[in-house]
């Protein structure tokens, strides 16, 4: 899918780099490549690999997308997997889809890694979140299928926001954003992974 949005001498944003995995084989192709990551320890680490791999001029941003300064134009802007299921908010996912167009170049294309929903969803978990957080003082805007959990991650643990989509929902937010789905494919665990342009 990759392939359809990357293609030779692209310029390539790659949000949620984490520790390179989604990053190296762009750098390595000889792509000019950013990265976007808001976990310190992992922009310390992506930014150790790319320096033993000599590739000292790949930066790598740290910060959230929604607040950070996007150098320039792309040709693809990629969300790494399940990194737009992370942003909390459909408004707040349209505003980021807006901001991040306005630096595609006339047929740059985004790659959106999202988590998808299957089966039927009780809103009554959705109601209990809602509760939970309002009591905690949170300002979450939680919707339907979101998910908040406590999570082991190699850089931490803590609480994860998630938000499962239907291609429906991911298409609607496209086009609030002045955008459309030109591709989509499932991927067996439970993700999923839809190209958007203008």
């Amino acid at each position: 899918m990759y392939r359809q949005v990357v293609r030779n001498g692209a310029r390539v944003c790659v949000v949620g780099c984490g520790t390179g995995r989604d990053l190296l084989p762009f750098v390595t192709a000889g792509h000019d490549t950013v990265g976007i990551e808001p976990a310190r320890s992992a922009v310390e680490t992506v930014r150790r690999v790319l320096q033993e791999r000599g590739a000292t001029t790949t930066p790598v941003i740290h910060g959230f997308i929604e607040d950070v300064d996007l150098p320039g134009m792309f040709d693809a802007i990629i969300f790494s997997p399940h990194c737009y299921s992370y942003i909390p908010g459909s408004a707040r996912r349209v505003k980021v889809l807006e901001k991040v167009s306005e630096h595609l170049n006339p047929d740059g294309r985004i790659a959106l890694n999202f988590l998808r929903r299957t089966g039927s969803w009780s809103r009554v978990g959705v109601r209990i979140a809602g509760a939970v957080a309002r009591l905690s003082g949170s300002d979450c805007p939680w919707e339907p299928h979101d998910i908040a959990q406590w999570a082991e991650r190699p850089h931490g643990r803590g609480v994860v926001f998630e938000h499962y989509f239907l291609p429906a929902e991911l298409h609607d937010e496209a086009a609030r954003a002045g955008l459309k789905v030109v591709a989509h494919e499932l991927d067996p665990f439970l993700g999923a992974l839809s190209v958007v342009g203008r």
